[in-house]
């Protein structure tokens, strides 16, 4: 991600370490990105174990690979998608992770405009998107689509887990009931590959949504590309003009306007924090002016008569 021009590339003459890096505002608390994260990795686990089981030619390729190994490694991926994300919530931020369910299970009128804007947007098109909130249409939609298939892949799996699928020893076929389950157990796993596969894209490649993995690793995004990418939601979170990149010593606040600085309360779930990143050459500068006026020591102003 590359940040703001520096003042010596516009001319002022300025050194670039002076320069005060651009805010960050908080996207993800810490139990949004545990829960995440305990979905997303046994996931991929459950994928990947699960297209080796089924192809034998994926076998082959991996030296060493003991299908037994595979079966128990998707097994435990199983469990780990059933009960992580329930530890995770009992132990973290209900209140945030209902906040942020309620807004993703929401469909509003400009997210279905932004879908509708989605091959636009895909190519960077700065009209398409419009007023994005916290989530986007595309989020929404891959959340949906994401969640439906893994509960039905996770029921489907526990069923042919504590029920395993025994042939009839005579025909040597599996009843219809168990192989209508596995049918439908695997059919999930070619839905959730595109959509992964997606999900990666958008997170690793797409510019317009690289910063986001930022924010679902360490929390926290770019003010300026949350004013851009999602300017409903930062409007609701932020202070007024947070986002907005100044020339350097260029203020935000009106001259003795104050109050206008103070942070809305932000909503439950997300505190929206907006913390401006202080200049390394600026704390050097103002340590060295306090210790030359101790060094002076100046006497205290005396009071008027």
């Amino acid at each position: 991600m590359t940040g703001p021009p520096s003042a010596v590339s516009e001319g002022e003459g300025l050194d670039p370490r002076e320069v005060t890096p651009p805010p960050v505002i908080l996207r993800f608390s810490a139990t949004e990105r545990g829960f995440h994260w305990s979905i997303a990795l046994p996931t991929l686990v459950l994928l990947l174990s699960g297209l080796f089981l089924r192809f034998g030619s994926l076998q082959t390729m991996m030296v060493g690979y003991d299908r037994q190994v595979g079966l128990r490694l998707h097994l435990v991926a199983g469990v780990a998608l059933l009960f992580g994300p329930l530890l995770v919530a009992l132990l973290g931020n209900r209140r945030a992770l209902a906040e942020a369910a309620r807004t993703l299970l929401r469909m509003e009128r400009e997210d279905r405009r932004f879908l509708r804007d989605l091959p636009r947007w895909l190519r960077n098109d700065p009209g398409a998107g419009g007023e994005v909130g916290r989530f986007n249409g595309g989020q929404k939609l891959n959340t949906l689509v994401s969640g439906l298939t893994l509960l039905v892949a996770a029921a489907t799996g526990f069923i042919l887990w504590v029920s395993p699928p025994l042939p009839d020893p005579a025909t040597g076929a599996l009843p219809v009931l168990t192989a209508w389950l596995a049918t439908l157990h695997e059919a999930t796993t070619y839905i959730l590959l595109p959509v992964v596969a997606g999900h990666l894209f958008m997170a690793l490649v797409h510019p317009r949504t690289r910063e986001s993995l930022r924010g679902i690793l360490f929390g926290i995004v770019d003010a300026d590309w949350a004013r851009r990418h999602h300017p409903r939601w930062y409007r609701e979170v932020a202070p007024e003009g947070a986002g907005e990149r100044k020339p350097p010593g260029e203020s935000t606040t009106p001259p003795g306007d104050h109050a206008s600085s103070r942070r809305p309360e932000p909503p439950p779930g997300c505190s929206g924090t907006v913390t401006p990143r202080s200049s390394p050459a600026a704390a050097r500068r103002g340590a060295g002016q306090q210790a030359a006026e101790r060094g002076a020591g100046r006497p205290p102003p005396r009071p008027p008569p």
